[in-house]
């Protein structure tokens, strides 16, 4: 492939999370963009209906780590990124806009939330994944941009998902704290990992041994030996009799296109003899974040699942070699409860959102897309939902009451460096790495390889073992 030699930029922009490769004008390549924004919204009844989309009632404000840093807990800061405020028990979604396919992971804590895998794995994680994979489940912890427009909540089964809601840290309502028994990391962690940029074919000319000219178009991350294997096949000339220029230049075979000084609608000739074959010769061969508990507790929300939503979590259908494999820009998201954020802006909080029954109550909608179905979700089964905690706590009694919102169907609902000037990254990076479907199916088959093979060779060791101690006794 053409070496790339722009680069990757993530910046805060207009109260979203911005991924930008922005090519020299000289470039082969095409843009790439990615908007991420955490939209406020409509708690949905938590019950045992399942809700369509609720509407965006504006954009959470992001606020840089970095410029507040001296006012949170180290912790907190020395992770970087940003943070935006919420009240308890107010929901949110997610928005993803994009131009070129994105892999994104969400981690609520450290916990995945269309997987519902901690971001710490074992041997349980592979006895699940083995589980879902035997029985025919999709085993993707990912969703791709510009295919999934939005994440409403965790993926709890398919086409559902239980609503992100805020409720604080060490209260033992959120995802994490259900999954691995505490609130340890807290907050959201965003990773998100580039397909390769598109590239703009190179339109040419070739002028033959006999002055014919043909037109071509050539990828610039084609070789010269590449280039001529298309030429030369269409010129039925032998390639080791012949050789290629440009303004009087040999092109080397081991020298990549878009690395040359040629433009689109140049020139390149081939010279040699058309006849006969030289003798002899070839041609060149092409974590886990611990923060304090109590200062945590103090400045955290943590996701809660809440009531359930339709919507589907599209299954990736990207090629895993369109993926730039060793680039995985980490960010890490923190949610201040209303009292942390005014003490540490000095800001008020925004208005809180109207409760589902009293939006209905003004006729305003709640929102449905056809989507196709999908098999993707995560192993969420011991999880409950905030009313259901509620209820076993005594809190109260029985699920939220129903409401019936005017719906409205809807198309839409509003080696390479990273640049970084607002310190989003997280210096510890993603919490596992890049891996696709593909990838993660992969990793099943070798751990039931070599636990065939473990097994065996135990076998033959206790019968070793055992044929040894039986001729020693006689």
């Amino acid at each position: 492939m053409t070496r790339l030699e722009d680069r990757y930029e993530c910046r805060l922009e207009n109260n979203a999370i911005a991924v930008d490769f922005n090519p020299k004008s000289s470039s082969a390549f095409k843009p790439q963009h990615l908007r991420i924004t955490f939209h406020r919204t409509i708690r949905v009844p938590d019950n045992q209906a399942e809700s369509q989309l609720p509407p965006s009632m504006g954009l959470f404000p992001l606020y840089k780590i970095r410029d507040y840093a001296h006012r949170l807990p180290p912790k907190m800061a020395a992770k970087g990124g940003v943070f935006f405020p919420m009240y308890q028990r107010e929901a949110m979604w997610i928005e993803f806009e994009a131009n070129r396919p994105f892999m994104i992971k969400i981690y609520a804590g450290g916990v995945n939330v269309v997987s519902g895998e901690p971001s710490v794995e074992n041997q349980d994680t592979w006895r699940r994944r083995s589980y879902l994979q035997k029985v025919d489940k999709n085993i993707q912890d990912y969703v791709v941009a510009p295919k999934q427009y939005w994440l409403d909540g965790i993926a709890t089964s398919p086409g559902v998902v239980r609503q992100f809601v805020a409720m604080p840290a060490g209260s033992g309502y959120s995802v994490e704290a259900q999954i691995t028994g505490e609130d340890t990391v807290g907050g959201l962690q965003v990773e998100i990992t580039p397909s390769r940029p598109i590239e703009d074919p190179k339109y040419l000319f070739v002028r033959g041994p006999e002055g014919r000219l043909t037109e071509h178009n050539f990828p610039p991350s084609y070789t010269i030996s590449k280039v001529k294997d298309v030429v030369f096949d269409q010129l039925k000339i032998q390639r080791n009799t012949h050789k290629l220029f440009h303004k009087g230049k040999e092109l080397m075979d081991y020298e990549i296109l878009g690395d040359l000084s040629i433009n689109h609608r140049d020139t390149i000739s081939v010279s040699g003899s058309r006849f006969g074959k030289l003798r002899g010769g070839c041609a060149m061969a092409g974590n886990i974040y611990e923060q304090d508990r109590k200062v945590r507790e103090e400045f955290d929300l943590a996701i809660a699942p809440g009531g359930k939503i339709q919507q589907q979590v599209h299954e990736d259908d990207t090629p895993a070699s369109d993926w730039i494999r060793d680039i995985t820009i980490t960010i890490p998201v923190q949610i201040l409860n209303s009292t942390a954020f005014c003490k540490v802006t000095g800001l008020a909080m925004p208005p809180s959102s109207v409760d589902a029954s009293a939006y209905a109550e003004k006729g305003s909608p709640f929102f449905k897309m056809y989507e196709e179905p999908s098999t993707v979700a995560g192993d969420f089964d011991a999880i409950k939902s905030v009313n259901e905690i509620d209820q076993k706590r005594g809190v109260v009694q029985g699920y939220e009451a129903p409401v019936y919102p005017r719906l409205i169907t809807i198309p839409n609902r509003t080696t390479l460096s990273i640049h970084d000037p607002d310190a989003l990254m997280n210096p510890d990076g993603p919490l596992q790495p890049f891996r696709t479907v593909a990838d993660i199916e992969n990793e099943l088959e070798n751990k039931r390889r070599s636990f065939v093979a473990d097994t065996e060779s135990n076998y033959e060791s206790w019968e070793s073992d055992g044929s040894s101690e039986s001729e020693s006794s006689v």
